[in-house]
């Protein structure tokens, strides 16, 4: 049969999961429906057995970057580990960036950074900063909020000692100790940053 030229996608990012299956302008809110059914689209547009000869090589490699991106979205351990592995804009503007200007600028200033860094958080929803006119009890509760932030991110991506290389079990139990160690110091920055 002839198979017609196949149309792959130009500049996909191959480390973006998200943007393997089409979904990266919405991965922040992405359900597992989404996920599935955003793999069956590009698995029906992009499945190598569709290809032309000449393409086969590439829609192949293509194919399975996007089945490794499906298996690793769709399992709730290793999404977390990925989402929180991935590139993340996590500064916070100094205390004095928003002192001495209107009110209102420093809700423009923080209102990003808190919707940003909502992200992460274990309870949903996410109160928004609000602005000038927010009653008190809002405010209140917007605060409290931060205040108890509780994360899901996880940072075991950051492990020094790769435990599947220790030669023998104290060894690895010395590396996944370590690890833990390093894990702990980072939810403690995360935190204080987030406070």
């Amino acid at each position: 049969a002839n198979r017609k030229k196949m149309e792959l996608p130009k500049h996909v990012n191959m480390e973006d999961k998200y943007a393997l299956l089409g979904l990266s302008g919405t991965h922040v809110m992405s359900t597992e429906e989404d996920i599935r059914n955003a793999y069956r689209r590009v698995s029906l547009s992009y499945h190598p057995d569709k290809a032309a000869p000449e393409q086969r090589e590439e829609a192949e490699t293509l194919y399975k970057a996007m089945q490794d991106a499906y298996d690793t979205l769709i399992d709730p351990i290793r999404r977390r580990i990925y989402d929180s592995a991935r590139e993340f804009d996590d500064t916070i503007p100094a205390e004095d960036e928003g002192k001495g200007k209107e009110a209102e600028k420093f809700f423009e200033i923080y209102g990003p950074v808190f919707k940003r860094n909502g992200w992460f958080s274990k309870v949903k929803p996410v109160p928004e900063l609000g602005d000038i006119n927010t009653p008190d009890d809002e405010m209140n509760a917007f605060y409290d909020f931060w205040l108890s932030f509780s994360s899901w991110r996880e940072f075991s991506h950051d492990d020094e000692h790769k435990v599947e290389d220790a030669e023998s079990r104290e060894e690895r139990r010395w590396m996944e100790r370590e690890n833990k160690k390093l894990v702990a110091e980072q939810v403690k920055k995360e935190k204080k940053r987030i406070r």
